[in-house]
C-alpha cells in the first residue's frame, strides 16, 4: 500500500511538472508563441524563445538608424567610386547630385548648384571642363548663395565662368551657410556677374 501511494505521488509530481513547465518555450496552457520584442544580440533576456521575423527586422531597423546618425571611426581604408555626371548640356544639379559627384562638361553651358547650402551642409561638386572651347558657367540656385573664389569678389547670386580651356576644373564645398568655397581649381576663372 505504501509503495502504491509513493508511485501515485511520483506520477502526480511528474504530471504537475510537465504541465507547469512543459518543454522549453511552453507553459501550463501549452506552447508560448515566439516573442515579438526587438531582438537584442548583446544581452540575454532569459528566454529560450526564438525571436519572430518582426523582432529581428526591428533590430535591423534600429541598427541602421543608429548607423546613419552615429560617427563612424575606422583605422582601415574605406574605398568607393564617386558619381560621374556627363550631361552633354547645361544642368541643374539635384540635391542628391550635390554630394560626391563630378560633373564632366563636354559642351559649353551652365552648371547650376542645388539649393542645399542653407547651413554648412558639406554639399560639394567638382566641375570639370573636358575639351577646349567649352565655356562653363557655375551658378547658384539660391539668390542668397555666394561662391568664394581666390582673387575674386563674387557677390551673392554671381556666377563663376571658366576660360573654356580643356582641363579647367573647380571643386566647390558648402562650408558655411549660403557660402560655397572653391577648395581647388585649375585654369582661369572669372566673375561672370549675376547668374543668367
Amino acid at each position: 500500500m505504501k509503495n502504491k501511494l509513493l508511485q501515485l505521488i511520483s506520477i502526480a509530481l511528474i504530471v504537475f511538472f510537465i504541465a507547469a513547465f512543459g518543454p522549453i518555450g511552453g507553459g501550463p496552457m501549452g506552447p508560448v508563441p515566439p516573442s515579438d520584442l526587438a531582438y537584442n544580440a548583446v544581452t540575454w533576456n532569459n528566454s529560450f524563445l526564438a525571436p519572430t521575423q518582426n523582432a529581428v527586422r526591428d533590430q535591423f531597423v534600429a541598427v541602421a538608424a543608429a548607423f546613419q546618425t552615429d560617427d563612424f571611426v575606422t583605422t582601415g581604408a574605406i574605398t568607393g567610386a564617386i558619381g560621374i555626371i556627363s550631361p552633354g548640356a547645361a544642368i541643374d544639379l539635384s540635391a542628391a547630385q550635390s554630394y560626391g559627384y563630378t560633373v564632366i562638361m563636354s559642351t559649353a553651358g551652365d552648371v547650376e548648384l542645388a539649393d542645399v547650402c542653407d547651413t554648412a551642409t558639406g554639399a560639394n561638386a567638382l566641375i570639370f571642363v573636358r575639351d577646349v572651347g567649352e565655356t562653363v558657367s557655375i551658378a547658384v540656385n539660391a539668390a542668397e548663395d555666394t561662391i568664394i573664389f581666390p582673387g575674386l569678389a563674387l557677390g551673392a547670386d554671381d556666377e563663376l565662368d571658366s576660360a573654356g580651356n580643356a582641363g579647367d576644373f573647380v571643386a566647390l564645398v558648402c562650408m558655411e551657410a549660403n557660402t560655397w568655397y572653391a577648395i581647388g581649381y585649375s585654369g582661369a576663372w572669372t566673375d561672370g556677374g549675376p547668374a543668367d
